[in-house]
């Protein structure tokens, strides 16, 4: 699986991701079409400030967007890496930088792909350093056979890679920390080695046993799932057959709200006008109006993504 549904990747080499939606310093996301077209995020946080992030997210985050939202396609296996938390992050990096925490959602998947998600049954790190240093991990972290439609939920410090052959819809704190453990001896463009942060790794690496797959929850009225509900984001997995239509209310959210447009063809019309959203599209509506209404062209699928009531 080695292109992404809909990006424009000609002329490029290995890529792998696509940044949908993005406040990262130096890859901050533009707006590409409409009347704001050109203008950056940072653009639109200046203007519009706690109208379009919510006031609550702003009197934690201040104008710094919260999160990261990826679609991630692997050719090969990646790297085994890990991410710190908040405190973390904020002695070990910059005291403004958040920790990454993050959830997949697996769109598509390759007959035997899978995913490394933590570590085995019963390991407890008597020997984790030893194991770190001598490139031995791999040995002791769980592995987990994956098919479209999985989700997994990745807190700070959970040691993870992805293997090759899968699409998935990537969701995070807006973070680009990462701290490589094994590269398992793949060579950069230049033909060296990539380098690995091993005394970062075991700073902030845990022992926190096997990740397994989430079991989605099915929302009272509403034709979908909750997928994860943590202190950064919440998530919500939605679905209408063609020629259906759902009234999503959120009032009193006070959160923006991302839309990742999963599968189909849908008319969203949201404070007024409409648009016609298409699989692998990635929207965001405003903290002042995050209510919205979708109408089912064809089958459709989408997450639906906020910052919970608890924990911001």
């Amino acid at each position: 699986m080695a292109s992404l549904p809909g990006r424009n990747t000609e002329g490029m080499s290995k890529v792998g991701e696509s940044w949908e939606i993005s406040g990262v310093e130096g890859q901050v996301s533009v707006v590409s079409e409409g009347p704001l077209t050109g203008k950056t995020l940072d653009d639109l946080i200046e203007r519009w400030g706690a109208d379009l992030l919510g006031h609550r997210v702003m009197a934690v985050h201040g104008s710094q967007f919260p999160l990261l939202f990826k679609l991630l396609s692997s050719a090969q296996d990646l790297s085994l890496q890990v991410h710190p938390n908040d405190e973390q992050a904020g002695r070990m990096v910059a005291p403004e930088a958040l920790g990454k925490t993050e959830m997949w959602v697996v769109l598509k998947a390759d007959p035997g792909a899978c995913l490394y998600n933590g570590f085995v049954e019963g390991y407890d790190g008597a020997d984790l350093q030893e194991r770190t240093h001598e490139g031995r991990l791999m040995e002791v972290i769980h592995r987990c056979d994956v098919r479209a439609g999985d989700v997994f939920y990745i807190p700070a410090g959970r040691v993870h890679t992805i293997g090759a052959g899968l699409l998935i819809a990537e969701i995070q704190q807006s973070s680009d920390t990462t701290y490589r453990i094994d590269d398992f001896g793949r060579l950069d463009d230049q033909g060296k080695p990539r380098a690995l942060h091993l005394k970062e790794a075991l700073e902030v690496m845990r022992c926190d046993g096997p990740g397994r797959p989430a079991a989605p929850q099915p929302l009272e009225g509403l034709p979908g799932h909750l997928l994860a509900r943590g202190p950064y984001f919440e998530c919500n997995r939605m679905a209408l057959a063609r020629g259906q239509m759902l009234n999503r209310q959120h009032d009193g959210l006070d959160s923006l709200v991302v839309l990742m447009i999963l599968q189909g063809m849908a008319v969203l019309d949201h404070d007024g006008g409409q648009t016609v959203v298409r699989s692998v599209e990635t929207l965001m509506l405003p903290a002042a109006e995050p209510s919205y209404r979708m109408h089912a062209e064809e089958d459709t699928v989408w997450l639906e993504i906020y910052l919970p009531l608890t924990g911001v």
